[in-house]
């Protein structure tokens, strides 16, 4: 795929890395392909439901509410930041998207990498960036709904920030924006 052989998809990118790490234990059509279609074709009722279709990020908005909420679609479980301690320090099954598909729980980069994918899927433009010891999610603010150009997603938390709160809560210098080593989207070949 990064040789232009195939074409690009992270579905098929992380399936082929976590399938590697489980040593050939994943379904690619049932453990990806399946819950990832089901979730999008929810979404896009959602968004019809709402009535979300005049806003440009309609996309964005239904993957927000559709992990910081209980509906339906989501079996009335949110998507949250696993606190356990179910996996020793060199054992990474925590990590792992298919396992946050299934449980609706993981880490700061299983969740943002979920939501990549479906938004992936939708032909939803999000990126991930990184900060400190974390991933988050940016998109465009099309709608200016927010104060900002980009709009922050923190899923481990929850909550859109600003850049301001990101900033100062992870220590982020504005020389590492600049040189674009954090809070910086990165592309999907990055």
């Amino acid at each position: 795929m990064l040789e232009g052989k195939q074409h690009l998809s992270l579905k098929r990118a992380v399936y082929v890395a976590e399938n590697a790490y489980l040593n050939g234990k994943l379904d690619y059509e049932n453990d990806f392909c399946k819950p990832i279609k089901k979730t999008s074709e929810y979404l896009y009722r959602l968004i019809t439901a709402n009535n979300w279709w005049h806003y440009k990020t309609a996309k964005q908005i239904a993957l927000c509410n559709y992990f910081f909420y209980p509906c339906s679609g989501n079996e009335y479980n949110t998507f949250d930041y696993d606190f356990s301690c179910e996996y020793t320090s060199n054992d990474w099954h925590y990590q792992l998207v298919s396992r946050t598909l299934k449980k609706h729980k993981g880490q700061c980069r299983s969740l943002p990498w979920t939501f990549k994918l479906l938004a992936e899927e939708m032909g939803a433009d999000v990126q991930i960036a990184h900060v400190p010891r974390h991933c988050i999610l940016m998109y465009k603010d099309e709608d200016n709904l927010f104060p900002e150009d980009w709009v922050y997603v923190s899923l481990s938390s929850k909550q859109y920030q600003s850049s301001l709160w990101i900033k100062d809560f992870f220590a982020v210098k504005d020389s590492a924006i600049i040189a674009g080593t954090y809070l910086t989207p990165l592309t999907d070949i990055q």
